[in-house]
Parts: C-alpha cells; structure tokens; sequence
C-alpha cells in the first residue's frame, strides 16, 4: 500500500541525514489517523511531497508504533531512510495529516517491493514478543493482527495469497495447538491495539473514536477470523516450511 505525506524542506533533509549519518536509519511519521490498510513487512511505500511537490518514496514496514501517552498523534509510521528512492517532482495536492493519492510512476508494473517470503518478518517478531512480552501479547501480534492483515490481503492479491499457507504452517510452528486453540476460543478483537492496549486503555480510545466503528469492517473481521479457525485447525504436513 502507498500513502502519501508532507515535510518541509528542513525535516526532509534531516531525514535523509538519518541514512548518511547510520545513527537512525529507520525512523518515523507521527500521525493521529492510522491508515487501515498496511500490508506486512516493507510492503508498502511512503510518498513525501516537498514545497507542493512529491519527490520520491521511502520504503514503509507494516508495524506501527502506539503512544497512548500522545493523544494528539498517537500512532507512528516506521520507515527506512537508506532506501529513499526519488521520482521527477511532480505537483502534489493539498491534503491533511497523510493521503493515499500519491503519483502512479509511468512504467510500473509490479513496483520495487519484494513480496516473496513476506511472512517471516512478523513470525520473527512473534518469537522476540513471545520472548519479552509472554506469550498472550505474542498471539495477538501474530495472529490477531498480522495473519488477518495477510488474509485480507490475499484477498486480492495473488502474491499474499501465494505466500498464505506457509505463514500459517509457520505460526503452527511457533505455537503449540492448545496455544492457538485457547487463543482462539477466547479471542475478543482484532487488530494492532488489541494486543498493545489494555482492557482500559482500549475503552478510552474506543470512546474518544480513536478506534473506526465502521459496522461493515467489523463484519468483515468476523468472517476473517473465522477464516483465519479454519486455516488454523488444519493439519499440517510434516515437514518444515521453506524459508
């Protein structure tokens, strides 16, 4: 997924100076809204336009980082300023906060993002989660967030749906079958605050309409998670998944 943001010229120099300098190649984009669509790993691209210009994109991770101590923009965008890649200026629109209308680039076909084997970053970050957190924020990480983010997005795109069955065959791997089914049966929501929030914080966000409500969203999210039991009670052959 592509979306788009606006720096001044003085930020987006410094982050390039985050590349030169290696001190903090990655970094972020602090925003109050948080884009619903982001794909996992760096599968996704963040456009800058610059003085009513885009110039180009950085590469942009699935994850977001949460602040619940920032309520103005609570969420933060990670990107990697070593991968700048710049595009001829091309006039932007005005916009707030970020926009998916970035500029299409004559030429394209399938873009620079490597989607093949996109499932063992967050599998790789379960076992540093399951490791420093336990076992429960584990399981909402890789499984309430990121495997219904991949099934959504196999949805509609070949390459995530290729990719499907070994994530699943990996996350069988990371946890035992009386984890997932206990995690399973006892699942309340979905998605990235699920996990990082309490029960508290999550009503204060859900009362201040920090979280959508939209009711056709939710009922998607039923029918993933359901999809994602049935994925899940499958049995696997033995064998590990390539990597």
């Amino acid at each position: 997924m592509d979306i788009g943001v606006v720096m001044s010229r003085d930020m987006f120099e410094d982050k390039l100076e985050c590349a030169r300098d290696g001190k903090s190649p990655e970094t972020t984009w602090s925003t109050r809204r948080l884009p619903k669509a982001l794909t996992p790993g760096w599968t996704n691209r963040l456009f800058v336009a610059v003085e009513g210009r885009w110039l180009g994109y950085f590469p942009l991770s699935g994850d977001v980082l949460w602040n619940p101590e920032d309520a103005g923009a609570p969420y933060a965008l990670i990107f990697d300023t070593r991968r700048w890649t710049p595009i001829p200026p091309t006039p932007a629109p005005r916009f707030r906060s970020w926009t998916y209308m970035v500029p299409a680039l004559d030429g394209e076909d399938e873009g620079p993002i490597v989607f093949h084997k996109i499932w063992i970053e967050p599998c790789d970050g379960a076992r540093r989660i399951r490791e420093r957190y336990g076992l429960e924020k584990a399981l909402g990480y890789l499984i309430g967030e990121k495997l219904l983010n991949f099934l959504r997005a196999a949805g509609h795109d070949a390459k995530f749906a290729q990719e499907l069955p070994r994530l699943v065959a990996e996350i069988k791997r990371i946890f035992s079958r009386a984890e997932i089914q206990n995690y399973l049966e006892n699942i309340r929501r979905v998605g990235a605050l699920a996990h990082v929030c309490t029960d508290e914080e999550y009503e204060v966000f859900r009362a201040a309409r920090a979280i959508p409500g939209d009711p056709v969203r939710s009922a998607e999210e039923v029918l993933l998670v359901e999809r994602i039991k049935e994925l899940l009670a499958e049995e696997e052959p033995t064998g590990s998944p390539e990597r």
